[in-house]
C-alpha cells in the first residue's frame, strides 16, 4: 500500500499496548510515521457484553438479511452511535433504525412526484461528517430534513426538501431503494394482502362508496398502513 498509510482502524482495546508497539517498531524501522491518522471504534456488545467468537454471542450480517432485515436498517443501526462509542446490539436497536428509515422513506414517498431543485449537499449534515464522522449529529439533521420535507407545501419548499433529503442520504449510503419498494419489503409477506386492501379503497372511491372506503382505511391503519392519496393515485407506507 506504501507507507505511510492513510487509516488505521481498530479497536479501543488495541490503544495500548498493541498499537504503541507497532507504531514504534515501524517508526523505528521505517524513519516515518506509519499512519496519518489513527481511529479506534468503541465496543460491539450483544446485551450489554463484548461480542467475541470465544463467548459465541456473534451475529453475522448475512445471519440478520435472513431473518429478514434489510441492508440499509443494519447501516443505520451502525451509524446511529459514534464510532469511538459504544454500542448495543439488539432488536430493539434494529426496531429503532427501522422506523427511522421508514420516516425518511416516508419523506422520500410524499415527494415523488416533485421536480427537483438545484442545491447543495446539507452544510449542517457536511460539516458533522467531517468533524470526526459525527454520525449521531448528522442523523439528526436528516431528522430535521425529513420533517421539512413532510410540512413542504410551497412548490419551492418541496423541490428544495426534496434534493436535500437525497443529496444528504447519499452521504449516508441509505435511501438508495425505490420507496414503494423499501415499504413492501419491511412487511415481507403481508405485503399482497396490503396491496389488494388498497386496491379495494381505489376502487370504493373511485365509486363513491366511501362507507366502504373508509373502513377499508381504518382495516389498513390497524394494520400499520398509512394510505397516501395523489392525483397519479394511491401509494402506502408504513404508519409512522
Amino acid at each position: 500500500m506504501g507507507s505511510p498509510i492513510d487509516i488505521h482502524g481498530g479497536g479501543i482495546d488495541l490503544i495500548f499496548p498493541h498499537h504503541e508497539n507497532e507504531i514504534a517498531q515501524s517508526e523505528s524501522a521505517h524513519g516515518h510515521p506509519l499512519a496519518r491518522v489513527w481511529m479506534h471504534n468503541g465496543f460491539l456488545t450483544m446485551d450489554k457484553e463484548k461480542m467475541s467468537k470465544s463467548i459465541g454471542n456473534i451475529v453475522t450480517p448475512r445471519e440478520l438479511l435472513n431473518d429478514g432485515w434489510q441492508g440499509e436498517t443494519l447501516r443505520w443501526a451502525l451509524l446511529s452511535a459514534h464510532y469511538k462509542a459504544p454500542l448495543d446490539w439488539s432488536d430493539d436497536l434494529l426496531k429503532q433504525a427501522q422506523a427511522s428509515l421508514d420516516r425518511l422513506y416516508g419523506a422520500v414517498l410524499r415527494l415523488k412526484d416533485v421536480d427537483a431543485a438545484d442545491v447543495e449537499p446539507p452544510r449542517a449534515i457536511v460539516e458533522a461528517l467531517s468533524d470526526d464522522l459525527n454520525t449521531p449529529e448528522a442523523i439528526a439533521e436528516l431528522s430535521a430534513l425529513a420533517t421539512a420535507a413532510n410540512i413542504a407545501k410551497k412548490p419551492a419548499d418541496m423541490a428544495k426538501a426534496k434534493v436535500s433529503c437525497s443529496l444528504a442520504a447519499e452521504l449516508f449510503g441509505i435511501l438508495q431503494d425505490d420507496p414503494e419498494h423499501w415499504f413492501r419489503a419491511s412487511f415481507g409477506e403481508q405485503a399482497p394482502e396490503i396491496d389488494r386492501l388498497v386496491a379495494e379503497r381505489v376502487a370504493a372511491r373511485a365509486s363513491k362508496d366511501y362507507a366502504l372506503s373508509d373502513k377499508l382505511r381504518d382495516d389498513l391503519a390497524a394494520r400499520g398502513v398509512e394510505v397516501m392519496d395523489s392525483a397519479s393515485g394511491s401509494t402506502w407506507r408504513r404508519k409512522g
